[in-house]
């Protein structure tokens, strides 16, 4: 349950590591982006929170959830200074495409961002 102001916020906090008066040291922030517990055998890391994957060269970071009501999707690009964020009202139940539809604005995104 967060505002979309508040997203904006979380989402900067990891592209630098401050967003106003809270700010997080590169260990703090190395951390947080650590496959936890450590397995070599998956490609895709999953730590606190992040899946994290290599894209456009740089490390990305993923987060996606519902409550079956609503449906958002992130992802932090830390290195290239750039993060995506949607969200809707279509959750993810039985019934819900809120994972497609925020799958397909973000990709959107990326391509304006990136011209692919």
């Amino acid at each position: 349950h967060a505002s979309l102001q508040d997203w904006a916020r979380f989402i900067r906090l990891h592209l630098d590591g401050s967003e106003g008066s809270l700010t997080l040291s590169p260990a703090s922030l190395a951390r947080l982006y650590t496959q936890y517990p450590p397995n070599a055998m998956y490609p895709n890391r999953y730590g606190w929170g992040w899946i994290m994957y290599d894209d456009f060269g740089a490390t990305a970071l993923g987060h996606d959830g519902s409550n079956n009501l609503w449906y958002c999707s992130c992802q932090v690009l830390p290195g290239k200074g750039l993060g995506f964020l949607a969200v809707t009202n279509i959750g993810a139940g039985d019934n819900g495409n809120g994972g497609l539809a925020c799958g397909k604005i973000i990709q959107k995104l990326r391509e304006r961002q990136f011209q692919m």
